[in-house]
């Protein structure tokens, strides 16, 4: 979720790689779930128009300034993920919910829980969609701290 947990990685020194739902913004349980399904058709935006934001409503806040080695990385990122859900190792999807620090509009526990079903419907998906995968999702949300 925006850019939190690729920095959380990043300061942990776990971070190896980028994917393609590192650095953009706000991507919640649903829309991965419906990007997953799309097999990230439309993913990266009109950026040669000067559009950051693609039809699923993600906004590419940090995208390159040299428009072409921007799609090249996200084009890499996106091959490398269907890469990585091939590998047989343990996956280990971070996702952090700061809204509740940064935004009063996330501050009550109703908005919480429905994000929170979002990603239990996410693992759902995750399950069905790859019945063999080993993995975990670390699900943190400051609503609590």
């Amino acid at each position: 979720h925006r850019c939190t947990s690729a920095l959380a990685c990043k300061f942990a020194n776990l971070r190896k790689m980028s994917l393609p739902f590192d650095w953009v913004n706000p991507i919640f349980g649903k829309t991965i779930q419906t990007i997953l399904e799309n097999q990230f058709n439309d993913f990266i935006p009109n950026v040669r128009e000067h559009q950051f934001c693609n039809k699923y409503g993600v906004l590419f806040d940090h995208f390159n300034h040299n428009i072409e080695e921007g799609i090249s990385e996200y084009t890499r990122r996106i091959e490398r993920w269907f890469h990585i859900m091939k590998d047989a190792t343990t996956k280990y999807f971070i996702y952090i919910n700061e809204d509740f620090v940064n935004d009063p509009e996330f501050r009550n526990e109703e908005c919480n829980d429905a994000k929170f079903s979002e990603m239990v419907e996410l693992e759902q998906f995750l399950k069905k969609t790859y019945p063999s995968m080993e993995y975990a999702i670390l699900y943190f949300n400051c609503r609590r701290h």
